[in-house]
């Protein structure tokens, strides 16, 4: 819900983070949890932690392509 209303409006992205923190801290092998976390920090231009989340994200079968190219990006 508040990754939706952050692409409107950018004051909402700490409440999408903490959104699928605690998701993650619930159900820790969620996919889209970490997939959704990468997208909102790599909109807050946070790479590193976009990174990481994807990664994980990666590891549990994660394949959006979206989310891959923005990973290479990263790293190049």
């Amino acid at each position: 819900v508040y990754q939706r209303m952050a692409s409107e409006d950018p004051k909402y992205y700490p409440l999408a983070e903490l959104q699928f923190q605690k998701s993650i801290e619930l159900k820790s092998g969620e996919v889209l949890s970490h997939g959704e976390l990468g997208f909102v920090y790599y909109n807050q231009r946070k790479y590193q932690e976009a990174l990481k989340e994807w990664e994980t994200a990666v590891s549990l079968g994660d394949r959006n392509e979206t989310m891959l190219r923005l990973m290479e990006s990263i790293q190049n």
